[in-house]
């Protein structure tokens, strides 16, 4: 289990950067190439729903309502100190 402390220095500075963030993690776990998140997700792979409600949080269409990189690094923090946070091939 990871036990140091992220280093994001310079990154999530802008919602823009957290809406990206939030891109990312949904192309890479759906593996596919989508420029926004459907508003209903694909329902091939059981994504946990925290991971999905953090997913829609980072993409919301308010850029005021986006969560600032700390909030994203608090709410993935919990998962691995919860134990929530495996990945499985």
């Amino acid at each position: 289990m990871y036990k140091g402390k992220f280093d994001y220095d310079g990154f999530g500075k802008s919602s823009l950067e957290i809406h990206h963030l939030g891109l990312l993690f949904y192309n890479i776990l759906y593996r596919v190439n989508a420029e926004s998140i459907p508003e209903t997700p694909h329902k091939e792979l059981e994504i946990p729903d925290n991971v999905l409600q953090l997913i829609q949080w980072c993409c919301a269409d308010d850029p005021k309502e986006r969560p600032t990189i700390d909030q994203v690094v608090q709410e993935m923090e919990s998962w691995i100190s919860l134990g929530q946070f495996t990945l499985s091939t």
